[in-house]
C-alpha cells in the first residue's frame, strides 16, 4: 500500500483543519482505502473540499500472456476423433 497527500479547504473535524496536509493509504490505484476519504474525495468534484498534492499515481496494467489460455472445449477439438462406427474403414 502507498500514501498520498490530501490537502484539505475547508474544517473535518477531527480529521483536520482548513489548509492541513494528510496522508492516507491509496491502493495501487491511487483510491483511498478508508471509505470517509473516498467520499471527500468523490465530492471533491463539486465542492473542491480536498485536492490531491502531487501527481498521480500510474496504473498498473497487466501484460497480456504470450501464449493464449487453452480451455477444456479446446482440447477437445484437437482430439482426433475415430468417425463413428469402425466398420468403415475395415475390409472383408
Amino acid at each position: 500500500m502507498t500514501k498520498r497527500t490530501l490537502q484539505l479547504n475547508m474544517d473535518f473535524g477531527a480529521y483536520g483543519k482548513k489548509g492541513d496536509k494528510i496522508k492516507i493509504q491509496v491502493d495501487s490505484e491511487g483510491t483511498p482505502l478508508l471509505k470517509f476519504w473516498r467520499r471527500r474525495v468523490k465530492e471533491a468534484g463539486k465542492n473542491k473540499c480536498v485536492e490531491w498534492v502531487g501527481a498521480k499515481p500510474k496504473r498498473q496494467k497487466s501484460k497480456p500472456s504470450a501464449e493464449p489460455v487453452k480451455t477444456q472445449l479446446d482440447s477437445q477439438a484437437e482430439e482426433p476423433s475415430d468417425g463413428g462406427s469402425s466398420d468403415d474403414n475395415q475390409s472383408t
